[in-house]
């Protein structure tokens, strides 16, 4: 396939092609963009918002709130259900007589059942919550200021919704706390909340976890497979693992940015994600040389007090990484070439003709996302 799409391309190379085909992020990858610290305007604002959102993992590193969280997460049925699922995956990999791994490591297996488990036992989607009063369907109201006791428990706003019952007529407050201690009691949000309170679950049960921030208000999480030496994508809210396309393909949005943050650090994501330009917007909050400072400032700050040898370790992960996300690039750029030239009326055709990825649906976790 490789030999005919670059005799296809050489053939066709009249053709105009131009730097549209490729994703705004491809800025990021080039070798020779050279970091440049924003000064003002837009790109200062972008990074006072991101350095505040790198702090959000940091709150799963206390000890206290992850001994909290075990005791909430039943463990025998999790660590009875990984076991199983292990035990098939190898049993499926000696089968194949190949002497190929299993496709998953115990650990992912543990995650996979925690994943199932808060979807469909703990963590309650939340949209217009009901009536406390009389469990009526609620109207949304507006935004509101928290009270005393709200701001204590996190809460920097509130949503405001009023019975839509005539004889009720009373008012239900949904705060949005970040704190996952309180999220551990309140059990329901959107996915700012399950993303949150899932990546802490994550941590509590010795996983290493990002946080990973979207542009177009969604969160999610990725949880490092040992196993695969690799960063798997992970949405609780859809009970989905390692479907980064799940946004792109299937809830067919257009993305700009994708921020991972960890205790390690930030990294710009987005071509995990975002595989070809009809799936990407501009990105518009700085240039890209700019928003490499800003993320490498975060990381220089998380790494400061660690060894040179988990530095170092974190820099080769660092570039096996970028590694995988330039083959992303690669793969996307030939098969929007192939379908440049196949719009363009060329002879023959472009064995490049799937788009890339797992068979996608819409998304089942309400039509509000943060």
């Amino acid at each position: 396939m490789k030999a005919k799409v670059l005799s296809t391309l050489r053939e066709r190379r009249a053709v105009p092609v131009d730097d549209s085909l490729a994703p705004p992020y491809t800025g990021s990858w080039k070798l020779l963009v050279t970091p440049i610290p924003p000064a003002q305007g837009s790109p200062l604002r972008f990074k006072r918002m991101l350095l505040s959102l790198s702090n959000m993992p940091l709150q799963w590193e206390n000890p206290g709130l992850l001994d909290e969280a075990l005791c909430v997460v039943p463990l025998e049925r999790l660590y009875s259900e990984a076991d199983e699922e292990s035990s098939i995956l190898e049993a499926e990999a000696a089968s194949l007589g190949d002497g190929g791994r299993a496709a998953w490591g115990y650990q992912d297996c543990v995650v996979r059942a925690l994943l199932r488990w808060f979807k469909r036992s703990f963590f309650t989607w939340s949209n217009n919550p009901p009536c406390s009063a009389c469990q009526n369907a609620t109207t949304a109201v507006g935004i509101c200021a928290p009270t005393d006791e709200e701001q204590a428990r996190s809460a920097k706003q509130v949503e405001l919704y009023k019975c839509a019952s005539p004889s009720c007529d009373a008012y239900e407050r949904f705060p949005r706390y970040s704190d996952p201690f309180v999220l551990l009691q309140t059990r329901r949000g959107r996915s700012g909340e399950w993303a949150n309170c899932f990546g802490m679950l994550c941590r509590a049960l010795g996983s290493r976890v990002r946080w990973v921030w979207n542009a177009e208000d969604h969160t999610w999480i990725e949880t490092f497979s040992v196993h695969r030496n690799r960063w798997v994508h992970v949405d609780p809210c859809e009970e989905v693992w390692d479907q980064p396309q799940l946004y792109t393909v299937g809830w067919v949005r257009k993305l700009t940015y994708c921020i991972a943050f960890s205790t390690d650090g930030a990294v710009d994501v987005t071509p995990r994600y975002v595989r070809g330009v009809k799936h990407s917007s501009p990105r518009t909050r700085c240039t890209e040389a700019e928003l490499l400072h800003i993320l490498a400032e975060i990381t220089m700050k998380r790494r400061e007090t660690m060894s040179e040898q988990d530095t170092a370790k974190l820099k080769d992960e660092h570039d096996c990484e970028s590694m995988q996300f330039r083959k992303y690039l690669i793969a996307g750029l030939v098969h929007e070439v192939c379908n440049h030239l196949t719009q363009h009326g060329t002879r023959g055709r472009c064995d490049v003709d799937a788009e890339p990825g797992k068979s996608l649906g819409e998304r089942t976790s309400g039509d509000r996302t943060s």
